[in-house]
Order: C-alpha cells, then sequence, then structure tokens
C-alpha cells in the first residue's frame, strides 16, 4: 500500500484553504513530503486525513522545563504567512511557529506523563516531528499539535517506510497486530447513509474519485479507528493540561463506522465475501482487539463532559440492530448512554 499517511491540513490551519494550494506553494513544509506527494501527481485533497481538533481552545498552563539542543541546525523553511517566531506563549488570537524545542517539549511531555505514548512515538520520530502536524505553537504546551502528531505518528507505525510487507496495528499496550488486507472487503462508504453530513463522515466515510483511503478500504478504516483511539488515551492521560476540551468525538465516530460496516456486511447472504472475511479466526480477532480497545479508551474517557459533537455517535452506539457486532466480537458492545453527562443528567435507577 501506498505511504498515503500524509495527512488534510484544511482543519488545523487557518493559511490553507484548499490542500492544493499545498503544491502551488510549499514553503513551511519538508521537501520529502512535497516530493512525495505533489510531484507524483497526487491531489492532496485524496491523502488521509490529519486527525480532527475540537473546536473550541484556551492558553495552557505554563511550559514544562525547556530541553537544550542545537535548533539552529533544526530550523526549516517558515511559512510567510506566520507571525516572527518567539518562544514565549501567544497571546489569544495569535499564531505563533513551532520550533523544534517545541516538539522536544511534547516529546518530554509524553516521556514524564505518558510512557505508552512516547514508547509508540520512539519508533517514528520523523513522523511525530513532521512539520504538518505542527501548525500552530501559540500555546505553552502545544497540547493539540502532541495529540495531531501523535495520530499520524500512529499511521506511520502502521506503515513502516520501506518495509512494505510488514504494515501492523500498534497498540497501546505496545502489542502489534497484523494489518488486514483488502481482498474480500466491500468499501465502507457504502454503509454510511445514515450518518450526519458532519466532519468526520466527510473525512472518513465519504467516497471521493481517485482516492484511498478509509471509505474505500476497511483495513484503512481500523487504522483510523486505532489511531483516533491512541489520540483519545493520551489525552485522558494528559488531561490536567488541557481541560477545556476532550477528544471523544473521533475515536467514537470511528467506532460507528466500523459498527455500520460490520452490520451492513451482516445483512447480506452468509456467502457474502465480506461477511465470510470478517468472521475469519484472525480477522476477528484483530476487530475485536481494536474494538475492544477502543471501548476501554472511551470508558476512560466518559468522566469528562461531553463538548456536544460526541452525543450523535454515542447515541448510535447504543442503538439496536447490533446483532452482526456482537457476533464478530463475541459480546454484546459497550453502550455508552451516559457518557460524558452531567451529573444532573444521569439517569436515576
Amino acid at each position: 500500500m501506498s505511504f498515503s499517511l500524509f495527512a488534510l491540513l484544511l482543519l488545523a490551519s487557518p493559511s490553507i484553504t484548499n490542500a492544493n494550494s499545498i503544491c502551488e506553494s510549499s514553503s513551511g513544509f519538508s521537501q520529502e513530503i512535497v516530493a512525495r506527494w505533489c510531484g507524483k501527481g497526487k491531489n492532496l485533497n485524496s491523502a488521509r486525513p490529519r486527525a480532527a481538533k475540537p473546536k473550541a481552545a484556551k492558553p495552557l498552563p505554563a511550559p514544562i522545563e525547556e530541553i537544550q539542543e542545537d535548533e539552529a541546525a533544526q530550523e526549516g523553511p517558515r511559512s510567510a504567512t506566520r507571525i516572527q517566531e518567539t518562544d514565549r506563549p501567544g497571546e489569544p488570537g495569535t499564531v505563533r511557529n513551532c520550533t523544534p524545542r517545541d516538539k522536544e517539549r511534547a516529546l518530554d511531555l509524553l516521556r514524564r506523563e505518558h510512557p505508552e505514548g512516547y514508547r509508540l512515538v520512539k519508533k517514528d520520530l520523523k513522523q511525530f516531528r513532521e512539520d504538518a502536524w505542527w501548525q500552530d505553537c501559540a500555546n505553552s504546551e502545544n497540547f493539540d499539535n502532541l495529540i495531531v502528531a501523535l495520530h499520524e505518528t500512529v499511521h506511520g507505525v502502521s506503515f513502516p517506510e520501506g518495509e512494505s510487507g510488514r504494515e501492523n496495528y500498534p497498540l497501546i499496550e505496545g502489542k502489534q497486530l497484523k494489518y488486514l488486507d483488502n481482498v474480500g472487503f466491500f468499501p465502507p462508504h457504502r454503509a454510511g447513509a445514515e450518518f450526519p453530513n458532519d466532519t468526520f463522515k466527510d473525512l472518513y466515510f465519504t467516497n471521493k474519485p481517485d482516492v484511498t483511503n478509509s471509505a474505500q478500504e476497511f483495513p484503512i478504516l481500523l487504522d483510523e479507528l486505532n489511531a483516533y483511539t491512541h489520540g483519545l488515551h493520551a489525552a485522558n492521560v494528559l488531561h490536567k493540561h488541557d481541560k477545556s476540551r476532550q477528544w471523544r468525538a473521533g475515536a467514537v465516530a470511528l467506532m460507528s463506522f466500523v459498527k455500520a460496516y460490520i452490520t451492513k456486511a451482516g445483512q447480506g447472504d452468509a456467502s457474502d465475501m465480506a461477511w465470510q472475511r470478517l468472521n475469519e479466526q484472525q480477522n476477528r480477532r484483530t476487530i475485536q482487539a481494536l474494538y475492544f480497545q477502543a471501548e476501554n479508551v472511551v470508558t476512560a474517557s466518559c468522566r469528562f463532559p461531553s463538548d456536544g459533537q460526541d452525543r450523535w455517535y454515542l447515541a448510535y452506539l447504543c442503538k439496536d440492530k447490533g446483532a452482526s457486532l456482537e457476533r464478530v466480537l463475541g459480546r454484546k458492545p459497550v453502550c455508552f448512554a451516559e457518557c460524558g453527562a452531567k451529573p444532573r443528567e444521569r439517569r436515576r435507577p
């Protein structure tokens, strides 16, 4: 599978209004990224989308201790649309270029407080440090950038560069599962009719011409679920550093897409290829591991209030029509009926 991990930047950068403009003016991005995508004639709108960020934002606490390193040797080209670089936290509404020091602070935070995440990013530090994930470092701890970079690093570890045939799904606990092949699976977007037209459906569950992504291939849909699960787990662990938001919506959206896919596959004839593939022993074990991991992480996040973006998907996961998913999982899936609800909103026994 081609290296389709470079993500859409439209959600994160106010200075980029269309992904194709990156090819026309590549300042701020590494030559490797430009050559890999623009040089091959690829439309960046067809790349695997980057993790969607929650909408709310506020300044974060004071920066952690600085890590000494030679920044001058690592500085890359900077976009002309960015304001002058400074190492001070930005005022609300300002934009500041990210420096190597910002990325090392994020790495140090992972090392000290989230060893599982640190262990993962050490497998692909190049991907974690890629400038494309670090769009604005006006806030001192750059929590948004850290979560997005961790999400994208999961994709980098899933597809180790130059090691074709060794694709895998890295789990939070450190194990790796063999990546599913796409033979026999129908395109996931065919199961998306009942979902609202929001950012998650547009990025991950909508068919687009000449695109190979999670809307086209079920194994990639599982890859996105895994990446969002890692990101939410990190947000749970590091929640004290940014209590203004939660990252649950992406994880429950991808869980819902997986449920919808399996439900549609189970509605056909028992001899249908997709249903057979879902029930192959090794494939079932992989789906179970990824889905159970997501359930555990979402459950851990339910102590944090909802920001509203997750409500539709949480309700969908509690709907009926879960018989096919139950068969693949080997048990009933978890219903998150009161996840993120305020105390007064919770049902009485």
